[in-house]
């Protein structure tokens, strides 16, 4: 297997832990009027060449396709809901993602060169959140809060037209959010949040089994998503806060199974939702601060060995 250059950013670097790796940089230009102006919440294509992207510029949060560059190409979603955390099929052909309309969500689908848009799972009073389609593109994983405890929420699964849904993880007791499937299809990483202020990186087998926390840290540890090669996992941290309860999240890496902490990037202000880009040489994540989110990207090209 081909080493990625998060791989070996974090096998060859011997700077301090938290000596950034990168530095960030706004990427999106895409024209907003919005007095808070949303453009982030990215995903990359599976081709590399476009990210898909949420923003509010008609004054409705919609999805559109960006280009590499951050350029606007095109709008995906055209409805009365609001769509967030959109997420690209490992074909290229579909988007999935959580529509809002008042209180009700429920995961949806829609063609990544745009139209029609097809609800396959809620708008049954439930909370749905953050749809990832697996390697094969046979299941989307997601997130669903308990009627009986609307604070506990657990990863599904389904297929994309909706069926066979069932639970992955049982923890009965937290909020367990934000699934991604290892590129092998074998495991899973996802963040358990531990109120008030403490939340940890979990890995465990792909049906939910055997489930270990690889954060081990006192701090707000979340957005966790793999390496092209498996090997490194990227995420967001408060932990270079004296305050636990601060917002400010810088973007991290580290290997696959804990080891070998680096901080990739920290800007000023709220870091979160990093992806890798197909070929793991560049990072995207959404930057917000008091007047808005845009997407930033870190590149890890002066590192390759």
């Amino acid at each position: 297997m081909l080493r990625s250059l998060a791989t070996v950013a974090l096998a060859a670097l011997t700077a301090q832990a938290y000596t950034p790796l990168s530095s960030a940089a706004r990427l999106t230009q895409v024209p907003n009027p919005q007095r808070q102006p949303t453009n982030d919440e990215p995903f990359p294509a599976p081709d590399g060449t476009q990210l898909v992207i949420e923003s509010n510029r008609t004054g409705k949060q919609q999805l559109y396709a960006i280009s590499s560059d951050g350029k606007l190409l095109r709008r995906i979603t055209s409805d009365n809901n609001v769509d967030d955390t959109p997420t690209w099929s490992r074909d290229g052909r579909w988007i999935a993602y959580v529509a809002i309309h008042g209180k009700l969500s429920w995961i949806a689908i829609a063609a990544a060169a745009g139209g029609a848009a097809r609800q396959i799972a809620g708008g049954d009073g439930l909370d749905y959140l953050h749809p990832t389609w697996s390697v094969d593109d046979r299941w989307i994983m997601y997130n669903i809060n308990s009627r009986r405890d609307p604070q506990t929420y657990e990863l599904w699964a389904m297929r994309p037209d909706g069926s066979r849904r069932h639970a992955i993880t049982h923890t009965d007791y937290s909020e367990t959010t934000y699934g991604s499937w290892s590129p092998d299809g074998l495991h899973i990483v996802y963040r358990r949040k531990f109120p008030p202020y403490r939340s940890q990186i979990f890995v465990a087998d792909a049906d939910g089994k055997h489930p270990r926390n690889i954060s081990n840290d006192d701090a707000y540890d979340g957005w966790p998503s793999w390496s092209p090669d498996g090997r490194a996992i990227v995420f967001a941290s408060n932990r270079l806060e004296s305050q636990r309860a601060s917002l400010n999240e810088a973007i991290f890496l580290m290997a696959a199974d804990g080891s070998r902490v680096r901080l990739l990037a920290r800007t000023s202000g709220r870091n979160t939702e990093p992806r890798f880009a197909p070929d793991g040489k560049t990072v995207y994540f959404s930057h917000c601060v008091n007047h808005g989110c845009e997407v930033f990207s870190a590149g890890l090209e002066p590192f390759r060995r």
